[in-house]
């Protein structure tokens, strides 16, 4: 049997939803489905021969091929995601315990020191433990080392619009439309890696798919889903845990590499222990009671194209249970590799049923210190245009850190008995039009020439109705008036980086600046701490009104 192994790049976020969450949220998978691989394989075949996917096993030009490749003996598998070292992790064991007391002593940045252990072989009973964290794992056993990966997730939020006529409604939620749900899916720019078991004569046929850029999961025209392939190649003498399989006389311990689903005799998917270690017996030839179980389980689900129909839900082994097992009879390597090959189960094409022997043979392992990789700066260099572009890249790193700040901070500013929104929105069209000119607009009464921001303060004190409104508004948290906090804000010094500071409500660490090699950098200037003083009342005034609609 021969066996492609590849890589898939992470171009956008990809979404393939599990049954999980609320009904208003998306989560997806911590890795990519061998089903949804495989569907995307099976599509770019279709596109090749112009035939559409829902009849590759009518048509007479693809019939033969495409029941071969994608409903033979072929097997897709998972793609989990890659260490630092780029290898292929697995599913971290369910049987790994961890000083539940020595978590929870440890600081955050020093967890890695808390050691694992493998409660597969040998059980430790004189204090509490609890399950390892992480979802992925690649362990050396050179040097008792486990590396632990647990893939990125975004997430965002989404509003939804009905549609009117077969077309969607544009513009702003309305009270009985525009709910909000959230997708969770996997961040861009990761690496998983994956692998076909297939016919010999059928590799070359799937190297020619395996490479260029796919679309995979959902919500494909909303930004997430475009992956590319790479390092597709033939690989000799592989298996899905490192190491080799040897003969194994008195004890089997069982890991599964994927979710696993069986039945039992009356039709029904179950997760019994008992049973899955009759079934491996069996297939073994064997007779191998069950000792130990460390299992978990969890309903899959899945999505029939052709149909335009889900599939039933089924109870599912969990990924990373682990069984052991009492040997009656020795097992030879090649009665293991055998099984470890073909998988046990059912929809072993999708990915299912896989699992390996004695992976697991080391009683502690030290967990590998996180990798924080820190380029060293480096010089722009004496090119005039290159460090224009650079400066210009660390202007609006700036401005997006200080935008997200500015943000933070005006949604703890709450405002109670704000004035009416009309006063609100004069007040915040005065400094909308401010902070679109160079310089604050001066206008001269009399004697005295004041910004117009200022003159429209002066004129609310002198209206007993209006004063008597604004003096109510009051900033919650420490009941400032809001008319006052404005022109705390507004006066603030922005020629003194400190006092401007501390006048907007900034703590130092909020105040971002940035370094673009070891000769560019960017700072706030005088003139983006007006701007950026404006805007802040602005959004505040902004949130107030909105609350009163």
């Amino acid at each position: 049997m021969a066996v492609l192994t590849y890589q898939i790049r992470l171009l956008e976020p990809v979404l393939v939803t599990k049954l999980d969450g609320d009904p208003n949220s998306n989560i997806s998978y911590d890795y990519l489905p061998g089903s949804v691989l495989r569907a995307a394989l099976l599509g770019r075949f279709a596109s090749d021969n112009n035939v559409a996917v829902k009849d590759v096993l009518e048509d007479e030009r693809t019939k033969a091929d495409a029941a071969r490749l994608f409903f033979g003996h072929a097997r897709f598998l998972n793609a989990y995601p890659v260490d630092r070292l780029n290898n292929r992790t697995l599913p971290k064991p369910l049987s790994w315990r961890q000083s539940k007391s020595a978590r929870a002593n440890t600081r955050d940045d020093e967890k890695h020191k808390v050691p694992i252990y493998d409660f597969a072989i040998e059980q430790r009973d004189n204090e509490q433990y609890q399950r390892a964290e992480g979802a992925f794992c690649f362990v050396d056993y050179r040097g008792s080392v486990a590396r632990l990966v647990s893939p990125e997730r975004q997430v965002m939020i989404h509003t939804q619009r009905a549609s009117q006529d077969g077309r969607r409604n544009y513009g702003r939620a309305l009270k009985n439309d525009g709910a909000v749900y959230r997708y969770e899916s996997l961040a861009a720019g990761q690496v998983f890696a994956a692998a076909i078991l297939c016919d010999d004569a059928d590799a070359k046929l799937f190297e020619r798919l395996l490479r260029g850029e796919y679309s995979l999961g959902g919500a494909r025209t909303a930004g997430y889903g475009r992956v590319r392939i790479e390092n597709a190649e033939c690989a000799d003498a592989w298996r899905e845990a490192p190491g080799q399989i040897e003969d194994s006389a008195h004890e089997l311990i069982v890991t599964l590499a994927s979710d696993v689903l069986l039945r039992n005799a009356y039709g029904q998917y179950v997760a019994d222990a008992e049973l899955l270690a009759r079934h491996i017996a069996e297939r073994l030839g064997v007779e191998a009671p069950l000792e130990q179980a460390f299992v978990s389980a969890h309903p899959v689900g899945g999505f029939n194209r052709k149909w335009g129909l889900p599939l039933p839900q089924a109870l599912a082994f969990e990924m990373g249970s682990v069984l052991v097992l009492k040997l009656a009879q020795p097992v030879s390597a090649d009665q293991l590799r055998a099984l470890e090959e073909s998988g046990i189960g059912e929809r072993r094409v999708d990915g299912f049923g896989r699992l390996v022997f004695n992976w697991q043979y080391c009683e502690q392992l030290s967990i590998e210190a996180p990798v924080r990789s820190e380029p060293a700066p480096k010089s722009i260099g004496g090119d005039a245009l290159s460090k224009e572009v650079a400066q210009r890249m660390a202007e609006r790193i700036l401005r997006a850190r200080m935008e997200a700040q500015l943000m933070a901070q005006a949604g703890r500013i709450h405002i109670e008995r704000s004035p009416g929104r009309t006063q609100l929105s004069r007040l915040r069209n005065i400094v909308l039009d401010e902070l679109r000119q160079p310089k604050p607009t001066q206008i001269t009464r009399g004697q005295e020439t004041k910004s117009r921001i200022q003159w429209f303060l002066e004129d609310i004190l002198k209206r007993q109705v209006t004063r008597d409104a604004w003096m109510r508004a009051r900033i919650e948290s420490d009941g400032k008036p809001l008319i006052k906090w404005i022109k705390e804000v507004y006066d603030a010094d922005v020629n003194n980086a400190d006092k401007w500071r501390e006048a907007i409500g900034l703590k130092d660490e909020e105040v971002p600046k940035v370094k673009v090699g070891d000769d560019v950098s960017a700072e706030l200037t005088a003139m983006m701490r007006r701007e950026f003083s404006l805007r802040l009342i602005a959004e505040v005034l902004k949130r107030a009104a909105k609350q009163q609609r």
